[in-house]
């Protein structure tokens, strides 16, 4: 009886110790995958600038997806309906905001036949989007 009482702490001790590793290997691996772009990011910016800007990439592909995919199309398709020129004939491209969390924003324009009367910017991060 105090045999088998052992075992089972031994068990239940090594149980206990082969799960404290798992969430210390996650913790650990996890943080070295969130460094490794921001490491990759850094070998890459220019290194005379005096700033230097990092973007998460798996952020930066959801808001530029959620920009071009999704609420572009509902804006050109507004802008063809509005009978004005407007800019960019094509896909926008998308630019970095500057704010507290990660966001980007595409721009669009109406002009009438000499002068541009309204410029639009849709800005989006993954708290909401914002015009302008």
């Amino acid at each position: 009886m105090k045999t088998q009482k052992n075992i089972e702490e031994i068990i239940s001790t090594l149980t206990s110790f082969r799960e404290t590793i798992r969430k210390e290997y996650k913790i650990n691996r996890g943080s070295y995958m969130e460094q490794n772009w921001i490491i990759k990011a850094a070998k890459k910016a220019n290194t005379p600038s005096d700033l230097v800007i990092l973007e998460k990439p798996d952020v930066k592909k959801y808001l530029d997806g959620l920009l071009l995919k999704r609420f572009w199309p509902v804006i050109h398709n507004s802008l063809e309906a509005s009978d004005y020129a407007y800019l960019p004939e094509g896909i926008p491209e998308t630019e970095l905001e500057h704010n507290v969390n990660l966001s980007r924003s595409l721009t669009f324009m109406l002009l009438d036949k000499r002068f541009l009367f309204f410029r639009g910017k849709l800005s989006c991060s993954t708290d909401g989007w914002m015009d302008a």
